[in-house]
């Protein structure tokens, strides 16, 4: 891999594939928690983060653990599996595919 290809956040550098992954991922899970209607003060609280912290996940800033990933998959009542795939979703806005994830 190329230096140019990486960026430095903080003291870590992340590739370009790293901060779009985490982008993709914060991005879904605020689109689900927008059409779950979940505050976010709620869902930090839940999961056990700052609402500060939900918002770092959420824009794709800081990286989600599995662990914490998992616990607010449960209280947004999505499996992970299909929010890893619906964050990859090609031809369809992400809303579409965050309320496909709540019909059940």
């Amino acid at each position: 891999m190329s230096e140019c290809a990486l960026v430095k956040i903080g003291r870590h550098k992340k590739t370009a594939e790293e901060i779009s992954y985490n982008t993709r991922i914060g991005s879904m899970i605020w689109e689900l928690r927008k059409v779950k209607a979940v505050r976010a003060k709620d869902l930090a609280r839940e999961v056990g983060v700052t609402p500060q912290q939900l918002c770092s996940y959420e824009s794709g800033v800081a990286a989600i653990s599995l662990f914490l990933l998992e616990r607010m998959c449960d209280v947004l009542g999505v499996s992970i599996a299909d929010l890893l795939q619906a964050s990859s979703c090609n031809g369809f806005p992400r809303n579409r595919c965050a309320r496909c994830l709540t019909r059940g």
